[in-house]
């Protein structure tokens, strides 16, 4: 608290006001100041049955309020190249940097100008963040995943100006290798095909019969050997 005695509410008021928005070249602890005047109100909600000190306190608080703030680098993605049709979840953090706690915040998500979806993040306490995941199923091109933290301003900030931000996701068609080759063998087939140039390949899947067989990693040789088959048998091949 600042002050003492009788003065000590509409002081530390001033006080608060003061250290929260940076006005006076000092160093304080706002959250300790605001506990006092939180703890100082009486039973019949005034501070000091004062007009004056009560007016003070009630703007005090309304300055020490949640600060919500995100940004391009809070939101992450589970898989940065995805492949067309996987399903990657979108990481949010929401940061609130004022000195009050912000509960039910709503969370807006977009993808480009598809439809939204809402989340709710039920308490961020002053001075800490919390994360909320959506998920989104990738399709073919570059994308903005558009983030919004309390877009309809139900919260009261000082600072409305940072609750809204985008990361880009691109997501790339990734054609199926060429050159497949097939070479008989006694019970096995030998298979062979071209390393594909793409780098963000990491494996390659086999199928024999449009039945997945087996998966082989970029970083080995681009051949497979299928073994137990019948002789004389016609068995189809393609590999993606």
């Amino acid at each position: 608290s600042f002050g003492e005695n009788e003065d000590k509410v509409w002081l530390t008021s001033l006080a608060t006001i003061a250290l929260i928005t940076g006005t006076v070249p000092v160093h304080g602890q706002p959250l300790l100041a605001i506990n006092y005047i939180l703890s100082s109100q009486q039973g019949d909600g005034s501070w000091n049955s004062n007009s004056y000190d009560t007016a003070l306190a009630v703007k005090a608080l309304k300055y020490a309020s949640p600060e919500l703030a995100i940004s391009s680098s809070d939101i992450t993605f589970s898989n940065t190249t995805p492949q067309v049709g996987e399903e990657i979840t979108i990481s949010v953090i929401v940061h609130n940097n004022g000195y009050s706690e912000a509960s039910n915040v709503i969370v807006k998500y977009q993808i480009d100008s598809g439809d939204s979806q809402l989340g709710t993040i039920p308490i961020i306490s002053a001075g800490s963040s919390e994360t909320i995941q959506f998920k989104w199923t990738a399709s073919l091109g570059m994308h903005n995943a558009n983030l919004a933290i309390d877009p309809d301003n139900s919260i009261w900030e000082r600072n409305e100006t940072n609750n809204a931000a985008f990361n880009s996701i691109e997501v790339r068609e990734v054609t199926a290798p060429t050159g497949l080759v097939a070479t008989a063998g006694d019970s096995q087939i030998g298979l062979q095909w071209d390393t594909h140039p793409n780098p963000e390949v990491v494996s390659y899947n086999i199928y024999r019969d449009y039945i997945k067989i087996g998966t082989v990693s970029q970083g080995q040789s681009p051949t497979y050997t299928d073994t137990g088959l019948t002789n004389y048998q016609l068995y189809s091949y393609y590999v993606t």
